[in-house]
């Protein structure tokens, strides 16, 4: 959920990083 906002690659790769760690926890 972005709440109406558009990431930059950045963030998206910040966050995709983010939940691969929770996905492997």
């Amino acid at each position: 959920m972005w709440h109406g906002r558009i990431l930059s690659n950045n963030e998206i790769a910040c966050y995709a990083s983010h939940y691969e760690l929770w996905q492997n926890a």
